[in-house]
Parts: C-alpha cells; structure tokens; sequence
C-alpha cells in the first residue's frame, strides 16, 4: 500500500485589482474584468478549491472557470452573470509532489 501524503491548504484574499490582501504562497494574475488566475508554487497539486465572493457591491458569486495541477481561474459576476471586479477569498487543498 502506498504512503499516504498529508494534504497542505493554501487559502488567501484577493482584492478586486488582483492584489492580494492576505494569505502567502500563492500569486494573482488580473486578466481582465471579473478574471484572475490563482497559481500555487511547483511540487504544490491541486486537488480541490472553494472560494466566495467577499464584501464587494454586487458581485452576487465566485464561480471557476478553469484550472491546472497548479493553478485555478477565478470570475467574480454580478447578478445577471456578467464579469466585474470582485474582491474574493478561498481556500485551495492539494499535497506535495
């Protein structure tokens, strides 16, 4: 039977112009309204991601748009599901390669 790896969390808020607000070993790419792109340090796998939109005025919802071993696209969207600039928070869960 294999080892059993410990999973390690990773989990941090962003600011609606993509700089981060707390949390470390992570950073933040803004890629256009509503879009930013979350990347974890090499040896970190991505297993699984939550995350909830965060104080900003009518950013209803934080939905992922796509992801990698290593990285998660986050849009922040208003109530008619339209991009716009959200401050976000979320927590990522993955192990050590």
């Amino acid at each position: 039977m294999q080892e059993r790896r410990q999973p390690e969390i990773i989990a941090g808020r962003v600011n609606a112009d993509g700089s981060i607000a707390a949390g470390d070993g992570f950073t933040v790419q803004k890629a256009g309204a509503g879009s930013y792109t979350v990347t974890f340090p090499s040896g970190f796998r991505l297993i699984g991601c939550t995350a909830n939109a965060a104080g900003t005025p009518n950013v209803i919802t934080v939905v992922f748009d796509t992801w990698t071993d290593r990285s998660v696209r986050v849009a922040t969207l208003n109530i008619s599901f339209s991009p716009l600039d959200g401050v976000f928070t979320f927590a990522a869960v993955g192990v050590q390669q």
